[in-house]
């Protein structure tokens, strides 16, 4: 689809809408406030490679309305809101776009507030279950496995997790796990591919459900939205950094084995990625004369193909912070990281696609709203 037509099936389809902001919050598959709300906020951060996260904001004091003496509402409800609790929260509007499925995590947080002005309240956080993953560093031999196995594997082994993993290649003898815990393991085998790791959400209410997504980089694939600044995108500020770009990367790797060397490069304007008028090489060039070269050591490699794979990965990673921009927008429920998006409107240099790597979702007092961060390796 192209841009022009994205952006005008967002505009047929969102332009009567987004008038009643929803959200709802269920506790151990309650809903929570079911006859009337006290929350205040309700915000869900996602992120590429990092934990999806949610905060409420409650009002904290009940003024003894319900025939009961005044209290503390949920600072002192241990059977509510307690730690550990599992929470799904859904946010959207009332007519269009529907009420989404945002996240479902658990309680890692309580924090109340008692101000010198104004009411009590209590902030409520926690993380998806991932956050678990961190609490205990393990040593583990994964024999005959593919870095995909590995990821289904270790999602099971933790509260039977489901799993979705594009299969890689190849397929280790040997993979150790020194001492680390099984998120940074897994973000370090995720790394390694060119791989990236989300958490999708599935279902409703006490039916929700969250799947582990170990899948290959969508960067550079067509935009699933288009935003328009000045209608659809209400703000957008980029940063364009020629800071730590390269232009070619050689990996070198003592075989022991067979006693030789092996070495492998890889430069940036080979990449598929590289699209668009100028790639950070070739403004590196124009800006400098020259470009900007590294050369790194890397043990455990045993082959070309696999020196050469790393070559391209830290080549990649390098380019990803060419072009980098935060942004916000009316609340979008669907707008997550890990899509491609159109931002228009920005003139020849910054409209174009971006990949998103972080989103922030928030219904509060002055409606719904979301902000997200994005990158691009070009201009």
């Amino acid at each position: 689809m192209t841009k022009d037509s994205l952006l005008a099936v967002n505009s047929d389809k969102y332009a009567p809408t987004f008038y009643a902001p929803v959200f709802y919050v269920y506790v151990d598959g309650q809903q929570l406030h079911e006859h009337g709300s006290d929350c205040l906020s309700v915000q869900v951060k996602d992120s590429l490679m990092g934990l999806t996260s949610f905060e409420l904001v409650l009002n904290n004091w009940n003024d003894g309305g319900d025939g009961k003496p005044p209290r503390f509402k949920y600072s002192d409800d241990q059977k509510t809101l307690k730690l550990g609790a599992r929470v799904a929260i859904e946010m959207g509007y009332a007519d269009a776009p529907a009420r989404t499925l945002m996240m479902v995590g658990e309680i890692t947080g309580i924090e109340p507030q008692f101000p010198a002005a104004g009411g009590p309240t209590v902030r409520i956080s926690g993380f998806d279950r991932r956050h678990r993953w961190q609490r205990k560093t393990k040593s583990n031999q994964w024999p005959n496995s593919r870095d995909s196995d590995i990821a289904k594997k270790i999602a099971d082994d933790n509260n039977h997790m489901a799993c979705r993993a594009d299969e890689t290649s190849p397929v280790h003898p040997e993979m150790p796990q020194h001492n680390v815990d099984d998120l940074k393991f897994l973000a370090d085998r995720a790394a390694a591919n060119n791989y990236e790791i989300l958490m999708e959400f599935e279902g409703s209410g006490k039916n929700a459900r969250e799947v582990l997504l170990f899948r290959k980089m969508r960067e550079g694939e067509e935009p699933t939205m288009a935003l328009e600044w000045g209608t659809s995108l209400a703000s957008f500020s980029p940063s364009l950094t020629l800071s730590g770009q390269l232009t070619k990367v050689t990996v070198e790797s003592w075989h022991v084995g067979e006693a030789r060397l092996i070495k492998a490069s890889a430069d940036r304007a080979s990449l598929a990625e590289a699209q668009g008028d100028k790639n950070a090489a070739e403004v590196l060039n124009v800006a400098f004369g020259e470009g900007k070269e590294l050369k790194v050591t890397r043990k455990g490699i045993q082959t070309d193909e696999q020196a050469r794979k790393e070559a391209e990965r830290i080549l990649q990673e390098a380019a990803r912070t060419f072009v980098t921009g935060q942004a916000s927008t009316v609340g979008l429920p669907t707008l997550r990281a890990g899509q491609n998006i159109y931002l228009g409107g920005l003139g020849e240099r910054f409209s174009g696609v971006y990949y998103v790597t972080e989103t922030t979702h928030r219904i509060d007092g002055n409606g719904y709203q979301t902000t997200f961060s994005v990158r691009r390796g070009y201009t």
